[in-house]
């Protein structure tokens, strides 16, 4: 492990375990085509796997170099991957007894068994962050050419690399909004007339007590922390670039609703997003979580 400019690096991330292959490809083979609909099962074993190595570097960096611990919710689910996962993992406490686990896990369990979508309620969210459990979802995204190009224009190693970053530092965490993925909506405005013309809130104009029900309506349904991992597949390097938390994508104003721009891939969904250099460094996890707000 090293750091560069507090951005967290990986040399060779394929050492760290990701887990067993042939589970791999079964939870590929159950995956929903939530964001690309026309994916085919070969382009979706190669998303999962992408981001179950970027989940272990994650479950690694966390297990080794915090006081935390981080248990992947597929290796507590149990429903033989057919349905949706609800998050990514758990974060919490090394300290945290079985006796405080083992109940939020078996909540959980029942709360994806009566979901069709394997979702889970805003109350079990909560019930799990007062206990000390936090839900995290690890969003990965591989290095593209065009960014390896524009980095690789400047001369030596530890040039080329800060260039990269700085590059990788121009994109946003994501999540989608609750109360719907994909649309032709294109900015917060027109999310807010959405949110409106379903009666999810009341406000009738654009103004902070608009994007403050907005908030209100979102935040209860959203994870408690966002990881952002990039995998420079062919250097194998992994950057952790940090993390935000719920309420961090609500701190600027307006919030940032916007759509992807990439044609064939995920133009139909859109996104809540908060720009990367907007977040958090991953030294900063404690700090964040011994103040951190359950509204």
């Amino acid at each position: 492990m090293r750091t560069l400019d507090n951005i967290v690096i990986y040399d060779n991330y394929e050492r760290i375990d990701s887990g067993d292959v042939s589970t791999v490809r079964t939870i590929a083979s159950k995956t929903m085509n939530t964001w690309q609909s026309d994916r085919d099962e070969k382009e979706k074993l190669k998303n999962t796997l992408q981001g179950k190595k970027a989940e272990a570097v994650i479950k690694n960096h966390i297990i080794s170099k915090t006081s935390y611990s981080y248990l992947s919710y597929d290796d507590f689910r149990d429903n033989q991957y057919e349905k949706h996962a609800p998050f990514d993992g758990l974060l919490f406490n090394k300290n945290t007894s079985s006796k405080t686990i083992n109940p939020v896990i078996a909540m959980i369990r029942f709360e994806v068994s009566k979901n069709n979508y394997g979702l889970i309620t805003p109350e079990a969210r909560s019930i799990a962050r007062k206990c000390g459990l936090y839900v995290v979802e690890v969003k990965s995204t591989r290095v593209s050419e065009k960014k390896r190009k524009v980095a690789e224009k400047v001369r030596g190693k530890g040039n080329v690399e800060s260039r990269l970053i700085e590059e990788i530092k121009n994109d946003d965490y994501l999540t989608y909004p609750h109360a719907i993925r994909h649309s032709n909506i294109r900015n917060s405005i027109e999310y807010l007339s959405y949110l409106r013309n379903k009666g999810l809130i009341k406000s009738s104009k654009c103004d902070r007590d608009a994007y403050n029900e907005m908030k209100a309506y979102e935040i209860p349904h959203m994870s408690d922390l966002y990881f952002r991992v990039y995998l420079d597949t062919i250097s194998r390097i992994a950057y952790i670039i940090g993390f935000i938390t719920r309420h961090d994508f609500f701190s600027i104003y307006p919030p940032l609703i916007k759509k992807m721009v990439f044609p064939g891939k995920s133009e139909g969904a859109i996104y809540l997003a908060l720009p990367i250099r907007k977040g958090r460094s991953i030294s900063d996890l404690y700090s964040t979580l011994t103040s951190y707000s359950e509204h």
